[in-house]
């Protein structure tokens, strides 16, 4: 081989990788849309119970569980304010911001909270007050905005 099919092998390969690159640096940008600005703001969060048997009931992680004297669990609401790509989940004892994807086509909403990957499907009862999380293993969360204002 002489020296210029050796250039013209290392141009072809850079071009391969350089285009490997892209299409991968492209795939994560088309994947990480941003949210609509129809859901920026506060959400009152309502998680839905799910009675699986007697005593035991399904309900999503987001949620705090609070004991009350009589050792039953109640279920308080959250807040979720949404900006264009991250998820504040407000709770009565702390607040916990966390990175949003949002799948356009899908309808769908991807966030990883303490440790746990939430995977949900935007139901729309009102686009712009009422909305319906329904998560891949069932879990649901109502979404009414808070003060019942609606976005602009």
């Amino acid at each position: 081989m002489n020296k210029t099919t050796d250039t013209q092998s290392l141009l072809i390969y850079h071009m391969k990788v350089s285009l490997i690159l892209f299409l991968i640096i492209a795939s994560f940008s088309m994947k990480a849309q941003v949210l609509p600005s129809s859901f920026s703001g506060d959400w009152e969060a309502t998680c839905v119970k799910e009675k699986l048997d007697t005593n035991k009931i399904a309900v999503c992680g987001i949620c705090p569980h609070i004991s009350s004297d009589s050792n039953s669990r109640i279920i308080s609401s959250v807040t979720l304010n949404f900006s264009n790509k991250d998820l504040t989940i407000i709770t009565p004892d702390r607040s916990t911001t966390v990175p949003i994807e949002y799948n356009e086509k899908l309808e769908h909403l991807v966030f990883i909270n303490n440790g746990i990957t939430y995977d949900f499907s935007i139901l729309y009862v009102d686009v712009l007050s009422k909305i319906i999380l329904k998560s891949q293993n069932g879990n649901i969360i109502y979404l009414e905005r808070k003060n019942n204002l609606r976005s602009k």
